[in-house]
């Protein structure tokens, strides 16, 4: 897993989420995935302590590379997982 924008690039899943100080007991659950084409769909679910967020992600693919992708999470489920 690379991920690049601009002349940012993290390399690996872990630094990945460590960059944007995901929480370090929360588990990651991939719930569905979908993918036709260049386009791709997932819905995660994320808990952290009592809170739990439900991420939708649609991607669109380029030969191997993921080329554009828009995340979607309730902001008020998201804080209130990112506290715990």
């Amino acid at each position: 897993f690379v991920f690049t924008a601009g002349p940012t690039q993290i390399q690996g899943r872990d630094a990945f989420l460590a960059a944007g100080q995901w929480p370090d007991n929360a588990e990651t659950v991939l719930l569905a995935d979908a993918y036709e084409g260049g386009h791709g769909f997932q819905l995660y679910e994320a808990p952290n302590g009592d809170n739990t967020v439900r991420i939708a992600e649609q991607m669109t693919r380029e030969g191997d590379k993921i080329t554009a992708s828009d995340v979607i999470a309730d902001s008020a489920a998201f804080g209130a997982f990112m506290t715990g």
